[in-house]
């Protein structure tokens, strides 16, 4: 009788240690990211995230802009459909970045069979920017189900992509829209 209420116990605690909250709130410290296919604010200012497993991290970055950081040896394996790697995302014109940051080392992003990118980035108006690979720092893997990197914005704003991939076969996108396309008009 007070074995098997030990063991009951321990599996209690076992399950509120790896509920999908707290491992995503390890992930990137103080601010809980949502996941891909469910961003949650960020808040704004600068995000380090890492080290540690996660399925993806989401957010969205609607009243200032984010740079998320990636330390340590973050893992980010999005593979279920809808629920892709890392997204950063905003409505507005805010600037958008994603560092790996010196020191990084042996972590990856896959998000394999989810329909969604590795890295996707995407701002209507700000400044977006991603950089891979630093200077002390080893090249992130990064394989995604439809770019490995996608970094896009709007209103003639900047999109900049240092990517310095550890596989060099992942499809890179970038794309800058700089103004709403008219219907060809033929005479």
């Amino acid at each position: 009788m007070v074995a098997s209420t030990l063991l009951a116990g321990v599996g209690g605690v076992a399950l509120t240690a790896f509920t999908p909250a707290t491992a995503l709130a390890a992930v990137c410290g103080a601010v809980t990211p949502g996941t891909y296919g469910a961003p949650l604010p960020s808040g704004g200012g600068t995000i380090l995230c890492g080290p540690g497993p996660v399925s993806s991290i989401g957010f969205t970055s609607n009243g200032t802009g984010t740079d998320l950081v990636l330390e340590g040896n973050t893992k980010i394996t999005g593979n279920t459909a809808g629920d892709g790697g890392l997204l950063l995302t905003s409505n507005s014109a805010q600037n958008l970045g994603l560092t790996v940051a010196a020191g990084f080392t042996g972590g990856f992003i896959d998000s394999t069979g989810s329909g969604d990118d590795g890295i996707h980035l995407a701002s209507q108006g700000g400044t977006v920017q991603v950089t891979t690979g630093v200077a002390g720092g080893g090249p992130i893997t990064v394989t995604g189900d439809i770019n490995g990197i996608s970094a896009s914005t709007t209103l003639g704003s900047t999109v900049d992509v240092s990517a310095l991939l550890a596989d060099g076969g992942s499809k890179v996108q970038k794309d800058v829209n700089l103004c709403a396309e008219a219907p060809l008009v033929q005479f």
